[in-house]
């Protein structure tokens, strides 16, 4: 689950993909436990950053994104089979679509 959770966090970017209908199994709240990675290799967590994060995502494919409670950003959103994450690895992934300010 906390892979699945960063990756969501990301923004995917263009590709050769697959667009799958919304899943019951992304519908939720999803709270941010940790992030690991980058290319400092760093760990960060809401105790050492002094915020949450949190995402809702609806079936009708709209989701919101939260910091200590407060809307941040909302959107729609689409998933994503076979997305290319590296040279080795293809995932099935969640793309966020923000509307244009």
């Amino acid at each position: 689950m906390l892979i699945f959770t960063v990756v969501i966090f990301c923004s995917v970017g263009s590709c050769n993909k697959e667009e799958l209908p919304a899943s019951t199994s992304i519908v939720g709240k999803w709270r941010w436990i940790k992030s690991v990675g980058g290319f400092a290799g760093m760990t960060l967590t809401p105790q050492g950053t002094g915020y949450n994060q949190r995402k809702e995502f609806n079936a009708d494919r709209t989701f919101k994104a939260f910091k200590n409670d407060s809307l941040t950003t909302e959107g729609k959103f689409s998933n994503v089979r076979n997305y290319k994450y590296s040279s080795s690895e293809n995932i099935d992934n969640a793309k966020n679509r923000y509307p244009h300010q």
